[in-house]
């Protein structure tokens, strides 16, 4: 039998409540095209019955499915995931967590990208069963202009993208949570060098609730400033290794950005940055101005989340 053409990787962490509505949206994937496709569902040491669930979807071949299980201890979604690439043998990858719905068939898309990386798509973020906003994605012109963007933001949720296999080059680092896809896609870059980007279709719906990871602030806080950290340590060994000039590397732009998402950390663990953080300039206003939010949240003893 040939390869699959595309692998659905699923990382499972107590998703009793969620997993079935997940697996149930696949439906949007037509039935001719469901024999090229695998499901892995990696169980990352879950204590309530998602591996009952797990069990029950897999002998059941649930739609028509070939579905692939993996066991793990919990190690975050970073781990379960890269354990989804290790055993994953489609051409093409797309993430979906446990709390997401599908809403097209990939396949019709894949079979129209045959010289790109990537393709991008939108989503849509639903909290309390309503549609709050959707998020279209952003075309990469140029490597400068990838990295002036994604050291401001994450542009791209996991479940957004679908890639080729073969063009990936670094797995996702399992001691970051939070913001393990903001690293992953900038240690990745090479997949957005060419892209496909249907800016009027949403892949994913996304249930933004009290147990996703993202609403815990302070640890959120902590793995936005490792993650800035890394960011700028490993592409600046990356351009020595490759000969770069200094004008080739990080832009006083890119570089306060970092700074930014730094200070954004430390507000989200409930401590102020230092007072020379307000004048990081130039920088994505926009990253500035949510910053200005942080701090003004932080100020007077509140939470803040880009959800709210």
């Amino acid at each position: 039998m040939p390869p699959p053409r595309l692998s659905i990787i699923i990382p499972v962490y107590n998703a009793e409540s969620t997993l079935e509505r997940s697996v149930d949206s696949l439906r949007a994937i037509c039935e001719s095209h469901r024999s090229e496709v695998e499901v892995i569902l990696i169980n990352d040491g879950s204590t309530d019955a998602s591996q009952n669930l797990i069990d029950c979807i897999t002998s059941e071949q649930k739609w028509g499915f070939g579905y692939r299980t993996v066991c793990q201890e919990n190690r975050g979604a970073g781990a379960a995931r890269n354990n989804g690439l290790r055993h994953a043998t489609g051409k093409w990858i797309q993430f979906l967590d446990a709390d997401d719905e599908l809403l097209i068939d990939p396949s019709d898309f894949i079979a129209e990208s045959n010289d790109v990386r990537c393709i991008a798509f939108g989503r849509e973020i639903w909290r309390n069963g309503r549609k709050i906003r959707e998020r279209r994605p952003v075309t990469i012109q140029s490597e400068k202009h990838f990295f002036d963007l994604m050291t401001a933001e994450n542009l791209f949720q996991t479940s957004q993208v679908l890639f080729r296999r073969e063009e990936c080059k670094e797995f996702f680092d399992e001691d970051i949570a939070c913001v393990e896809d903001w690293l992953f896609w900038i240690r990745n870059s090479s997949l957005f060098s060419r892209m496909a980007v249907e800016q009027n279709i949403c892949t994913v719906r996304l249930h933004i609730h009290g147990n996703n990871i993202s609403s815990q602030y302070a640890r959120a806080g902590k793995n936005r400033i490792e993650a800035a950290k890394r960011i700028a340590e490993e592409m600046d060994e990356k351009w020595t290794r490759n000969g770069r000039e200094m004008d080739e590397k990080w832009t006083r732009y890119q570089s306060n950005n970092l700074t930014l998402q730094q200070a954004i950390g430390q507000l989200q663990q409930g401590c102020f940055p230092p007072f020379s953080a307000f004048f990081r300039w130039p920088c994505q206003f926009r990253l500035y101005l949510k910053f200005l939010v942080y701090y003004c949240f932080c100020v007077v003893g509140r939470d803040a989340t880009p959800y709210r």
